[in-house]
């Protein structure tokens, strides 16, 4: 297991110059392409926040998924090189809006970005999704049945080829102002259950992991 918690991270999370400026990766950045680089696995494990990615989170992909690194823009051209290929990921994702509103009426804002404008656009796939919701006011009862959702999620996709031996973990911490309507300090996940940790309230993990 290799763990790394974007909270602790000296990095930041604004790409200040775009891509045309001098913005030169902070060691803990550099340290976290070379992981992605090894893994063939990756799960991120984060709550919704205004429809999408914590800000934290998104700072993390801006700064981290570069051109060079994770695609490549072909000269004169409108298509690209996705430079993540071999790798498939896993998003666990928590969100107070009831999931069936989310896919219906919102149509998956979050999800559509993540997987199909970040991670597939860079050659990461298959990309699966596991959701989590309503958590605000659900009974311990339902959060146990998500965890041990998560845990299948987990098994299934070792059943496929990712390594349960070959992990990155990677913490965040979710900016609990981004959403005034979304509070969370009042059900938190159990803090034992370390697959989970956080999960929807202080903390989101990205794991990457080897294939066999």
């Amino acid at each position: 297991l290799r763990e790394l918690t974007l909270a602790d991270l000296a990095f930041d999370p604004v790409l200040r110059t775009g891509y045309g400026g001098e913005q030169p990766l902070e060691p803990d950045l550099a340290a976290a392409q070379q992981a992605i680089l090894w893994a063939d696995h990756l799960a991120f494990v984060y709550p919704t926040w205004w429809g999408g990615l914590p800000a934290l989170l998104k700072g993390f992909v801006d700064r981290v998924f570069l051109p060079g690194f994770a695609f490549k823009y072909r000269k004169d051209s409108p298509w690209w090189d996705r430079l993540l290929t071999g790798r498939s990921a896993r998003l666990l994702v928590t969100m107070d809006t009831p999931p069936w509103y989310y896919r219906w009426v919102y149509r998956m804002p979050g999800h559509n970005q993540m997987r199909r404008t970040i991670l597939e656009y860079c050659g990461i796939r298959p990309v699966r999704i596991s959701q989590f919701g309503r958590v605000k006011g659900s009974p311990a009862t339902q959060r146990a049945k998500w965890l041990e959702a998560a845990r299948r999620a987990g098994r299934e996709d070792q059943f496929r080829g990712a390594r349960a031996d070959g992990v990155i973990l990677v913490r965040g911490q979710s900016d609990r102002r981004q959403n005034p309507d979304d509070r969370h300090d009042d059900h938190q996940f159990d803090k034992r259950k370390t697959f989970l940790n956080g999960l929807h309230s202080r903390s989101f993990p990205l794991m990457v992991g080897k294939m066999p």
